[in-house]
């Protein structure tokens, strides 16, 4: 029976009226917020979840959770495990290949792991059966009757819903009845609320009533139009809809309202890749969809009608769904974290300037005035900002941070050992006069949280573009929060953040492998040849003299006046022993340094003491070294080695720590590592 049908012209004969109408309340984000008006600004709050879920296929209902993982014999297991207590289980362990796990809690409160299996239609075949199992009882069923390719299974309550690829018959499973019932044609169907809301064979959207068997045609398309996904909550449906030339919108209807027509939420365009993935929690909705040459997720709210960006990067594609109106997203590294919206609204002239008086022109823009006493100048979303320390400019300076549309960010740089991977918008920082040389500007830029796993992170940097084609200059950079990256800046220009994943030939499966690409990706260690570290090869004084320096963030001096003889103006290393040597980190002995020489252990602790300015801690330190071969230790290398084992920069093997020994590339990036770790500057 449908109900609806005798509406469908008259939502035929309002549909330019409605889009007209759709694009001034700001649905289409055609044009920006006037000025004169209040401006909603979305950000986002991200709360882990779990560090990191050993399988796939992940999938949450409340604090019930269920994924798969290879059996290493060519199959897949299904775990369980519920997020308030603790407590897990393995669910199956027969040898089939399974997909699609799936949760639901039943209307008598029972957990429920749904999947399909090919255990009894052979692993051959390309059907699938639809099967279910009690958590607490271990009771199984096989929800399907018929042996047909069976996908696209959801479960909501009592309901379970999936479809037939080919014949495209549709089923649901009553867990409560212990019943399957066939519902027609069509596919995508997704229960909530006693209905199933599903895409019928003739490319309409239409829902079935559990309660009366029957079905209502909400959305009656013309030949030309048709849906392609759909997803719904019980009162809301999202679809996205094509045309004959493939070009993709997304639509939004409220079935709580008989009236309601479908609304656009984006333009029908053409896209260069397509995704299924749709969602939707009780008062917001989103979608994954190719803009700007690369996966965005964007998301929309039902209670104020705006569109709004979330996330972006190939990392999007592996968002979970929404629990209520939080999403659950999954980062690269496989750790779950809840992404909150927070919707803000801001009158005009608001910004987050501090002190300064600075203000925002839009919401790609900030500006403001700032003398002796500093301040900072912040985006209203926060994803860039810039801290003004005190006396940086000894008169009032206008300084402007915006994002730069101008630059086209490159998606990856390669090189030599690898590549760079854009991690940011690039940001324009501009300010006249110039700055005290004590005292540049920190640049703070943020991370998109999920994109890349927390390792990586660690190998971000922010770099300044040089206005040559991709070339992009390192101009420092520390992790912060996980998600932001700092940089001292002191010049005007262009920046952004790349992630600089580098690999060498000799060092995969090293145990200095982390230490070792980390320093590389941040430009403090290089290789020897090609793509060779040579991680067991002995270190230079020199060598370790500009790790160090590049470490802790020091410039190699340009003016170089040859203190020690034997590191003449000529030699490389030259600008980086004599900044050492003006900051007393490095002494040489009778106007020599020994650049060549090959670093020993004790030398090395005494200048990582000296780097932290602890030398006098280290002099005063009594406390006995409990390494068997202490005594081997030069005397005035004793203290500096027991305050360095005493913070956890260097260890011993064996029981020995071996101060004559010559320290290696990968021991001396290991060192450097804790330091920065222990510094906050990795």
């Amino acid at each position: 029976m449908n109900t609806r049908l005798g509406r469908v012209q008259a939502k035929k004969t309002a549909a330019l009226a409605l889009a007209v109408a759709v694009a001034t309340a700001g649905l289409w984000m055609a044009a920006p917020t006037p000025s004169a008006q209040a401006e909603a600004i979305y950000t986002y709050t991200d709360k882990p979840l779990e560090d990191k879920v050993p399988g796939d296929g992940v999938y949450l209902t409340g604090d019930h959770m269920v994924w798969y993982q290879e059996d290493g014999k060519g199959y897949q297991q299904i775990f369980y495990k519920n997020l308030k207590t603790g407590v897990g289980k393995q669910i199956t362990d027969f040898p089939s290949i399974k997909d699609n796990p799936r949760m639901t809690v039943t209307d008598a409160g029972q957990a429920v792991v749904i999947w399909i299996d090919k255990r009894y239609v052979g692993g051959g075949s390309g059907m699938w059966d639809v099967m279910a199992r009690f958590v607490e009882t271990g009771e199984e069923l096989k929800l399907s009757s018929t042996i047909a390719p069976h996908v696209h299974v959801q479960a909501s309550g009592n309901l379970v819903t999936w479809s037939e690829t080919g014949k495209r018959n549709m089923f649901y499973y009553d867990l409560g009845k212990r019943q399957e019932t066939a519902i027609g044609i069509g596919k995508d169907p997704h229960a909530a609320d006693g209905k199933i809301a599903f895409i019928t064979g003739d490319g309409d959207v239409a829902v079935y009533s559990i309660l009366t068997g029957e079905t209502s045609v909400l959305v009656d398309l013309p030949y030309h139009l048709f849906p392609t996904e759909l997803t719904y909550n019980g009162t809301y449906l999202l679809w996205k809809e094509s045309n004959l030339d493939w070009r993709t919108k997304y639509v939004m209807l409220d079935t709580a309202d008989p009236s309601a027509l479908p609304v656009d939420l984006t333009p029908q365009t053409y896209k260069e890749k397509e995704y299924p993935n749709l969602y939707i929690g009780n008062q917001q909705a989103a979608w994954v969809e190719w803009k700007d040459g690369i996966q965005q997720l964007t998301g929309f709210s039902f209670a104020h009608g705006e569109t709004h960006a979330i996330a972006s990067g190939e990392f999007v594609i592996k968002t979970l769904d929404f629990q209520g109106d939080q999403l659950l997203m999954q980062g690269a590294d496989g750790s779950l974290v809840y992404r909150t919206v927070v919707r803000t609204v801001e009158a005009p002239g608001q910004g987050s300037s501090g002190s300064s008086g600075a203000s925002a022109a839009d919401s790609n823009s900030v500006r403001g005035m700032f003398g002796p006493e500093g301040g900072t100048l912040s985006m209203k979303d926060g994803k860039a900002s810039l801290v003004i320390p005190k006396d940086a400019f000894p008169q009032a300076t206008e300084v402007a941070l915006e994002d730069n549309h101008s630059v086209a960010m490159p998606k990856t740089i390669p090189h030599a050992i690898g590549e760079k991977h854009a991690a940011s918008l690039a940001w324009q920082v501009e300010f006249d006069g110039k700055l005290s040389g004590d005292y540049p500007l920190r640049l703070v830029i943020a991370v998109e949280d999920l994109r890349f796993a927390s390792d990586e992170k660690r190998k971000a940097s922010i770099y300044r573009y040089s206005g040559k084609g991709n070339e992009w200059n390192r101009i420092g950079g520390s992790t912060l929060q996980a998600n932001e990256v700092s940089a001292d800046i002191r010049e005007s220009g262009t920046y952004a953040v790349f992630i600089n994943r580098v690999s060498f030939a000799d060092v995969t499966g090293h145990w200095s492998q982390k230490a070792v690409e980390t320093l590389a990706a941040k430009e403090i260690v290089n290789g020897m040849a090609g793509t060779r570290f040579e991680p067991d090869a002995g270190l230079t004084r020199a060598q370790f003299t500009k790790m160090l320096l590049g470490a802790m963030g020091i410039l190699q001096t340009e003016k170089v006046s040859e203190v020690f003889h034997d590191v003449p103006a000529s030699h490389w290393s030259s600008g980086w022993v004599e900044a050492a040597a003006e900051l007393g980190i490095v002494q040489g002995s009778d106007g020599s340094f020994r650049p060549d020489d090959q670093l020993t252990r004790e030398q090395m602790v005494v200048m990582l003491i000296r780097a932290l300015g602890e030398e006098k801690a280290a002099l005063a330190f009594d406390e006995t070294l409990v390494f068997h071969d202490a005594d081997a230790i030069s005397a005035w290398a004793y203290g500096y080695a027991a305050l360095a084992s005493e913070m956890g920069l260097v260890q011993g093997s064996e029981g020995l720590f071996r101060p004559k020994s010559v320290s290696t590339r990968a021991q001396a990036a290991a060192v450097i590592y804790r330091l920065m770790e222990m510094t906050k500057t990795l």
